[in-house]
């Protein structure tokens, strides 16, 4: 008999390493449409924290959230010729494609699947996180996301 029904994991940097993903998908973003990658992503990632604060906070919605992050980051830039909505689309789908799990995470979950169900709890959009599970080799493993 099994000791545990369930375990639940956190995904973003537990079992899916989504500082190499995001880094991976800002760089093809930026290969796509000419920008430098490094002055960017430095920008970016002081925004994307800024919105996701008030977006964790309930102050402003996902898909704001998902905009804001483009629209402050070309804003500091002074690119008025990028579509922020349009980047947001790009970057989502290919940081969902982008699939980067921490060492041993896949193992892990398939040991622990032969013992109980997993799942994963998470701050992220559901439909991101979904997607990027799917993706990964980890699907097979997790019968739940909350």
């Amino acid at each position: 008999m099994p000791m545990w029904k369930a375990i639940f994991f956190d995904l973003d940097n537990t079992l899916w390493d989504h500082t190499k993903a995001q880094a991976a998908a800002i760089r093809a973003l930026c290969q796509s449409v000419e920008l430098c990658f490094e002055t960017f992503y430095t920008i970016y990632r002081v925004h994307n924290q800024a919105v996701w604060d008030l977006y964790l906070a309930n102050k402003i919605s996902l898909s704001d959230m998902r905009i804001q992050r483009f629209e402050r980051s070309l804003r500091m830039l002074g690119l008025t010729t990028l579509d922020a909505q349009q980047l947001s689309t790009t970057y989502l789908s290919l940081y969902a494609s982008e699939c980067h799990l921490m060492p041993h995470a896949a193992t892990v979950a398939e040991q622990l699947a032969a013992l109980c169900r997993l799942g994963i709890i998470t701050n992220g959009a559901r439909d991101v996180q979904t997607r990027k599970v799917k993706a990964s080799p980890l699907a097979p493993f997790i019968s739940s996301i909350i």
